[in-house]
């Protein structure tokens, strides 16, 4: 028999297209559904160990096995679960070790929340750290029997003043053609090498950010099969991610499914993507599951890092994130073509995603569709005049 593993630690489909379940070097058979193996899964932790014996450091020892299991299964990845046990280990662990699950008391959230905001983070940090208390909060409830809900007393930060003007001026210039020429004229891997295959592989990788919006772990992990010159498209079907526990980078699935797209690129990317698959050519081994701005291994992020900060400050620029310039993108985009294409080409998962994400931008066309109405109406009003 086939053994089929899923997105669900220790549960697998069988040939028959029923689910089971191995826990403990026991299989347990015939469920319909995942949900049902879960719930199955659930009460065997729970007979193993109730509320009123288990320590709170052992609910965080199973927390972190249940997402490394969730890693393994590709759920998550390893970036995701090395964060989630960062803060379980730096701000979550010494609170509660040697409390058990039944002693636990609101007052104690309480006094958690006000140890963190007490740290010299910023409020996301903060909230990551509250968002993976809440997690764990529901892993014993799902698992071990915790009736009380003490999420609810984990309230999220607010943005501060400062973090929120902070965001607010550091794109407060948006990038025009000639920026972006000038900033590009000034990226190159080696000194007074601008036109290098490595100066080329990062020219590249800000042209596909500027121009076309992508993420960098979506530039990092295009490879050149997804590339149809002769149509003029672009498949994204892949992610790389800064880390893994065996190397440096994973390539996984799109941030979500709709990141999972073909998008068009226009007659100047491609000519550029030609002369650059021509450059590539000449390497020994080349094919097309080389990756674009890379050769037979993906180029690094940091590399990449380097360059656009050397390369700001060369052209006189402030400067930016490689993800500033997937918001130049959008920003120059506005107006130009509907809101929902444009959602759909730079990947987020609904234009809802969109509106929230650059609100800023909505407001200015809500700005001007008053000022549409008010000089509707006063054309309207003149008209009327004149008839009467």
């Amino acid at each position: 028999m086939t053994k089929r593993k899923i997105k669900t630690p220790g549960v697998y489909l069988d040939n028959n297209g029923t689910y089971y379940l191995k826990y403990k070097n026991k299989t347990y058979r015939g469920f319909s559904s995942v949900e049902e193996a879960e719930i199955k899964k659930a009460s065997l932790r729970l007979a193993d160990d109730t509320v009123n014996s288990i320590l709170f450091y052992d609910l965080i020892t199973d927390f972190l096995e249940y997402q490394y299991q969730l890693y393994e299964s590709q759920s998550i990845t390893f970036g995701t679960y090395d964060k989630k046990k960062s803060a379980v280990d730096n701000y979550i662990k010494d609170n509660f070790s040697n409390v058990r699950l039944n002693k636990l008391r609101p007052i104690m959230f309480r006094n958690f929340r006000s140890d963190i905001n007490s740290f010299s983070i910023s409020s996301s940090h903060k909230n990551y750290i509250l968002q993976t208390m809440k997690q764990i909060i529901i892993h014993a409830m799902k698992y071990h029997g915790l009736k009380e809900d003490f999420s609810l007393f984990l309230d999220r930060f607010p943005i501060t003043k400062s973090e929120r003007k902070k965001a607010k001026s550091r794109l407060s210039y948006i990038w025009n053609n000639d920026d972006f020429e000038r900033f590009l004229n000034n990226v190159s891997a080696f000194r007074n090498d601008e036109y290098s295959y490595e100066s080329m592989c990062l020219k590249i990788s800000f042209y596909l950010f500027f121009y076309h919006g992508l993420r960098i772990g979506e530039v990092l992990a295009l490879q050149w099969k997804k590339i149809d010159c002769e149509n003029k498209t672009l498949a994204i079907s892949n992610s790389l991610t800064k880390k893994t526990e065996e190397k440096g980078y994973e390539i996984k699935e799109p941030k979500t499914d709709d990141s999972d797209r073909v998008i068009a690129i226009g007659d100047d990317t491609v000519n550029i993507l030609i002369n650059h698959k021509n450059a590539a050519k000449e390497f020994y081994g080349f094919n097309d599951d080389w990756f674009v701005v890379g050769d037979n291994s993906p180029n690094s992020a940091r590399k990449i890092d380097r360059a656009r900060e050397t390369a700001c400050r060369k052209a006189e620029l402030d400067i930016i994130t490689n993800h500033d310039m997937r918001h130049m993108f959008v920003t120059n985009s506005w107006g130009k073509v509907p809101t929902t294409a444009l959602s759909q080409y730079i990947g987020h998962k609904n234009v809802y995603v969109t509106l929230t994400r650059y609100a800023h931008l909505a407001q200015e066309d809500s700005d001007k569709m008053t000022e549409f109405i008010n000089n509707s109406e006063k054309i309207f009003s003149k008209s009327s005049r004149n008839e009467i």
